[in-house]
């Protein structure tokens, strides 16, 4: 999030991370991300056709996009699409919990 040259990107306090709307797709979050988590995806725009005053073309614009879990749903898009059902959301801590135990300390050993 750092280097965006017109701050639209940002976290919330849910740690979802924000693109807004004023994005210049530069591409600079992308290229930044440790993650690869931020992609950027082209869309068309109309523009004024320079050689055809008063009409438009088509024009692709790029802009950053990152996953924001879908919170409006019941799961992410990606769990519920996925054909073999190899997706999932889940709570780590419940998840491993069985495999990994973590002592009062904090110190993490195996069983």
């Amino acid at each position: 999030m750092v280097g965006c040259p017109v701050g639209s990107i940002r976290r919330r306090n849910s740690l979802e991370i924000v693109i807004e709307d004023w994005c210049i797709g530069c591409g600079l979050c992308a290229n930044n991300c440790p993650y690869g988590n931020i992609n950027m995806h082209p869309f068309d725009v109309a523009v004024e056709d320079v050689a055809h005053p008063g009409k438009k073309i088509p024009e692709v614009h790029t802009k950053a996009t990152a996953c924001n879990l879908c919170p409006d749903q019941e799961e992410p898009s990606c769990v519920y699409a996925c054909p073999h059902d190899a997706a999932h959301r889940v709570n780590p801590r419940e998840f491993f919990s069985e495999l990994v135990h973590v002592s009062d300390a904090g110190a993490v050993r195996s069983p």
